[in-house]
């Protein structure tokens, strides 16, 4: 825990630019209805942000970010190492299994999703490189959490209930947090959420996931999407789990170089 109180000024202003460069183009309404934050401390923030340089307004009267919100990510490109070495293996699995898969690797409160093959899917589900899939309503982030130690795991729940993003804030009791997670361990592989699967995409979607181990330790979690109508998930289980099982035991030396890598840089 932080032996300081936080500055809600600074917090408020980053939320701002992260639910801007989630919508692509936001109006002050929009960002107070994702944020909660009033209108007038919304525009302050954003007159601000736009003095910086980090959004501006276009021309139908949208806010927007601009290219110098890149250099806000130029430090940490582990995602992109990820990416680039495992599209060719993702690409391959995508064409024999005939559904898109991610990698999620834990990014504070949430999973970081590396896109390997989405761009080749059969369907549509567009997330950009980058996405910050929330942990407890996601396959990627249930199948991450289950397979943690103790440790990390208490840091991930205490980090979800310290955020006000309802997207990524701890929504269920830690007894129901352990059942599900046992679940997972049981069935050897999490779903998604169908609460967010409605939210997010109508309920078309649905997603299984798998962790990525190494001597008992998770390094990330590798997931398939299918479409509902198509694929059932106790069929899927039946259909794709050893298949993931397998692709997660192929991404395990490619997860650790990368990791190798950035502990080196």
């Amino acid at each position: 825990m932080p032996s300081y109180n936080s500055v809600t000024a600074l917090l408020r202003g980053i939320e701002v630019l992260r639910v801007i460069n989630q919508l692509e183009e936001a109006s002050v309404g929009a960002i107070h209805g994702v944020t909660g934050i009033n209108k007038p401390t919304v525009v302050r923030m954003l007159e601000t942000l736009i003095a910086e340089g980090y959004v501006a307004k276009d021309a139908g009267g949208w806010y927007v970010t601009t290219g110098k919100t890149l250099l806000l990510s130029q430090g940490y490109d582990l995602h992109r190492r990820v990416a680039a070495l495992a599209e060719p293996l993702l690409t391959e699995a995508q064409s024999r299994l005939g559904w898109p898969l991610d990698i999620g690797l834990r990014d504070q409160d949430a999973m970081l999703v590396v896109q390997g093959s989405r761009h080749r899917a059969p369907m549509f589900f567009a997330r950009k490189p980058g996405f910050r899939a929330p942990i407890l309503q996601t396959s990627l982030g249930r199948a991450y959490l289950a397979y943690c130690d103790e440790t990390e795991k208490n840091d991930i729940l205490q980090r979800l209930s310290e955020t006000e993003n309802s997207g990524y804030a701890l929504s269920m009791s830690r007894k129901d947090i352990d059942a599900l997670l046992t679940e997972v361990r049981l069935k050897e592989y999490a779903v998604m959420d169908d609460v967010y699967s409605q939210r997010e995409c109508g309920g078309n979607f649905w997603a299984m996931a798998v962790p990525v181990l190494n001597a008992g330790k998770v390094l990330g979690a590798v997931n398939l999407m299918v479409v509902r109508h198509a694929v059932d998930p106790s069929t899927a289980a039946n259909k794709y789990l050893e298949e993931l099982k397998s692709i997660s035991a192929a991404l395990r030396p490619i997860l650790m170089e990368s990791r190798v890598r950035a502990d080196v840089n």
